[in-house]
């Protein structure tokens, strides 16, 4: 829910560090730096970030900072901000009820293929990826990094509310 809150806020000749700040104190996140990491890609703290939010959500402002190597992935209610290198290969595990799915009449193993077809196909360990689904009764558990979980809620949420054309985790 953090990551989706809408704001406003105008980072023209900003730093990486007053994004960081403004994260932090603006938005009441727990932010995690890996130095380490950005440094390994030549981005430092004070590398300028030119960019705005209108009325967009913070995630948008995140993805854009990919432009410049810059990656991150939410666990634990911290967000991390690292090297797009290593925020593909953090995973966490979250488990998708979809049980409404099943009784609308959707077949669990073609959900299951459905959504590996769909979200980075090769990118499961089916294919020598990263990635595991596996599920147990009505719920899918799927690990995965960041980006790819809100790929697979995204085509959860689009296949709940179909319609002609559906675009999957894009803002409304």
């Amino acid at each position: 829910p953090e990551l989706v809150v809408k704001a406003t806020q105008d980072f023209s000749d900003s730093s990486l560090r007053e994004v960081v700040a403004w994260l932090q104190e603006e938005q009441g996140m727990v932010v995690l730096l890996d130095k380490k990491s950005l440094n390994e890609i030549g981005v430092s703290v004070a590398e300028p970030v030119s960019d705005r939010l209108n009325d967009a959500s913070v995630y948008l402002l995140l993805n854009r900072l990919k432009s410049m190597g810059i990656g991150w992935h939410y666990n634990d209610e911290v967000l991390y901000i690292t090297s797009v290198k290593v925020a593909k290969t953090r995973t966490t595990t979250l488990p998708y009820n979809v049980g409404d799915l099943m009784d609308a009449g959707y077949d669990l193993d073609h959900l299951v293929s459905v959504v590996t077809n769909t979200i980075a196909p090769d990118s499961w360990e089916e294919v020598g990826g990263i990635g595991a689904l596996n599920s147990l009764g009505d719920v899918l558990f799927v690990r995965h990094a960041y980006e790819q979980q809100r790929g697979v809620d995204a085509l959860l949420q689009a296949l709940r509310k179909h319609s002609r054309q559906t675009f999957l985790d894009d803002p409304p």
